[in-house]
C-alpha cells in the first residue's frame, strides 16, 4: 500500500534492501554524507492527492541497509522538495517556514519565516526597486513551488509558490531574500528577445500568462496533453524541474524551456545575481519537465521535441 525506497545490486539487479519507512512518490532523494562518514538520504511523507504513507514528516535513512535512523513527524507536511544536508543539519521548507534539523538527534534547531518582512527586489514599471514584502501563507500546504529548491553552499534556493519570485535562505545566518524573475523568455533568429513580466492587473492566474502557450506537440507532431497547466509559463501551481549546479552557476529550468542561470554564491540576491536567461528552443515548442545534467564540460537537456547537448 505504501511507496518505499529500494536499493538494487548493480551487478545482479537483485534487491539489496527496502526502506523500513514509506516515502512520497513525488520527491527526489539525494545521497549525502554525514561528518562521521555515513552515507544517508533524507526522505519524507505528505503532499497533495492524499498519499497514504505515514507519519507525515521526514526520516533519515542509512544507505548501508535502508534502516531508519530517526523520524520527525510534521503535521500537514508536504514532502515534494529536496532535503539538503550541511554541517550535519538537514534543511527544508515547512509551510511558511524554513527548518534546520540536527541529523544526529532528529530535533529542530532553527526555524526561519519565508513569509514575513522579507527584502525583495521587484520589477516595477521597467525598473528595479527594493521592498520589504510579506507574501503570507500561500495555501495548499506549501509556500514553495514543488521540487524547486536546492541547497548549494549555505544557500537553500527555491521558487515561491504564488509569485514569480526566486528566493533563498542562508541556512547559517537565517537571512531570507527574494528576487522577482520574468515569467518567460522568447528568443528567435532575427528577432529581438522578449521577456514577459507578471502583470498583477491582467485577467486570469499568473501561471496562465505566456508569450506563446506551449503547443504540446512532440517530435512526430502529436499533441501530448491532459492538463491545462501544461500550456502555461511554468510558475504557480505546478511541479517544477529541480535546479542543478555546475561550478559557480545554479541552473533553474522551467517547463516552457526558459532557463535562469544564477551566480549562486553572490552576496546579495538581486538582478546582478542573474548571469543569463536563456532557452531550450523556441517559445511554445520547448515544453520540458527535466533538470539539466552535466558531464565532461557539456550540458544535457531534453524537451518534448528534442534531446540537446550544449558544448564547444
Amino acid at each position: 500500500m505504501w511507496t518505499q525506497f529500494q536499493a538494487l545490486d548493480l551487478k545482479t539487479g537483485q534487491v539489496a534492501w527496502t526502506t523500513e519507512c514509506g516515502v512520497n512518490i513525488g520527491m527526489a532523494m539525494l545521497p549525502q554524507k554525514l561528518s562521521d562518514g555515513r552515507d544517508v538520504i533524507v526522505t519524507g511523507r505528505g503532499g497533495g492527492h492524499g498519499p497514504p504513507e505515514k507519519p507525515l514528516g521526514i526520516s533519515l535513512v542509512d544507505l548501508k541497509d535502508g534502516s531508519t535512523l530517526w523520524t520527525l513527524p510534521l503535521a500537514n507536511f508536504n514532502a515534494t522538495q529536496t532535503f539538503g544536508i550541511r554541517n550535519d543539519q538537514v534543511h527544508f521548507f515547512y509551510g511558511t517556514n524554513h527548518l534546520s534539523v540536527d541529523c544526529l538527534s532528529g530535533k529542530i534547531v532553527k526555524e526561519v519565516s519565508i513569509s514575513e518582512n522579507i527584502p525583495t527586489r521587484l520589477w516595477n514599471n521597467g525598473e528595479r526597486i527594493t521592498s520589504i514584502e510579506t507574501p503570507g501563507k500561500s495555501g495548499k500546504g506549501r509556500n514553495i513551488t514543488q521540487t524547486s529548491n536546492l541547497l548549494v553552499g549555505p544557500w537553500n534556493y527555491f521558487r515561491h509558490y504564488k509569485k514569480p519570485w526566486l528566493g533563498r535562505v542562508n541556512v547559517d545566518t537565517g537571512t531570507v531574500e527574494y528576487l522577482e524573475m520574468p515569467l518567460q523568455l522568447s528568443r528567435a533568429p532575427g528577432k529581438k528577445d522578449v521577456l514577459l513580466w507578471h502583470d498583477p492587473d491582467a485577467e486570469g492566474k499568473m501561471e496562465a500568462q505566456t508569450i506563446v502557450p506551449n503547443e504540446m506537440k512532440n517530435s512526430r507532431g502529436l499533441v501530448v496533453f491532459d492538463d491545462k497547466r501544461s500550456t502555461g509559463n511554468g510558475w504557480g501551481h505546478i511541479g517544477s524541474p529541480s535546479p542543478s549546479v555546475a561550478g559557480k552557476h545554479l541552473y533553474i529550468p522551467t517547463m516552457t524551456g526558459t532557463v535562469y542561470v544564477i551566480d549562486w554564491n553572490a552576496e546579495t540576491l538581486d538582478e546582478n545575481t542573474v548571469v543569463a536567461i536563456n532557452d531550450l528552443g523556441l517559445a511554445g515548442k520547448s515544453y520540458q519537465r527535466g533538470s539539466l545534467s552535466f558531464a565532461n564540460g557539456k550540458i544535457f537537456a531534453h524537451t518534448i521535441q528534442e534531446l540537446i547537448c550544449f558544448g564547444k
